[in-house]
């Protein structure tokens, strides 16, 4: 039987529709494609930028321990120059070494330690605090003296 031309219509309508929507979803797939791509350039261009943030950073404080280090250099500098100055070297020679220059008057201090203060009431002869022993008294005139000092 021949086919009404309502039926062939409804036919050809039918198949549009269907590719109508098979037009649509194959649209929504490349549109979500699409959108997956740009997001993923976004991010990383949002990593790179965020990267570079991160080294300006760095660099700003790399900048300021070498502002910091060439300050350094420049009191190591100045100290340098005032160690390395005769003066200097004198004064640490008779400091710590105890060296004498022409013209000078050397004197030792016998004894190395400072002695005591000891407290005294009027009228009572001063003793050597507790604990404290009195050196011996050295007679530089006796003769054993002298042997002990030459080791004879």
């Amino acid at each position: 039987m021949a086919s009404s031309p309502r039926q062939a219509k409804r036919q050809t309508i039918g198949n549009r529709t269907g590719q109508n929507s098979e037009l649509a979803s194959n649209r929504s797939i490349l549109l979500l494609v699409g959108l997956l791509v740009a997001a993923f350039f976004v991010f990383g261009y949002l990593d790179r930028i965020n990267n570079l943030a991160a080294v300006r950073s760095e660099i700003v404080a790399l900048q300021d321990d070498v502002a910091q280090a060439e300050q350094r250099k420049a009191e190591l500098e100045a100290t340098l120059n005032d160690v390395a100055g005769a003066a200097y070297v004198g004064e640490t020679a008779r400091a710590e070494l105890g060296l004498i220059q022409p013209g000078d008057d050397p004197f030792v201090l016998l004894e190395s330690e400072p002695s005591a203060q000891v407290e005294t009431q009027p009228g009572v002869a001063p003793t050597a605090p507790s604990g404290v022993e009195s050196a011996p008294s050295i007679d530089i005139f006796s003769v054993g003296w002298w042997r002990s000092l030459l080791g004879l």
